[in-house]
């Protein structure tokens, strides 16, 4: 979310979405902050999904495969199971 374009934010309204729900650390989210334009965000949940630096650093050196890297997603997000849920039940909250 980033590196949105003039164009990538122009989508994002052709398809009418209404909000983005940013489930990084404030760290994170200060480092790499979201270019969004009007479409509002929501950025409390604060969970820790593992630091995405390494695995970009490896994605951006083309270190991993696509198995691989599917691999530590997987991995990472069932490892982090217990440390998200209060901030997925937040996001649930908000999205329904």
């Amino acid at each position: 979310m980033a590196q949105l374009t003039a164009n990538d934010l122009s989508a994002l309204n052709e398809l009418n979405v209404g909000a983005i729900h940013d489930l990084r650390k404030a760290a994170e989210q200060q480092k790499y902050p979201n270019n969004t334009g009007a479409i509002p965000q929501f950025t409390e949940y604060q969970m820790t999904l593992g630091s995405m630096d390494a695995f970009s650093e490896y994605a951006s050196k083309a270190q991993l495969s696509a198995d691989v890297a599917r691999n530590l997603m997987t991995e990472l997000y069932r490892s982090a199971l217990d440390t998200t849920r209060s901030g997925l039940a937040q996001f649930m909250q908000n999205v329904v």
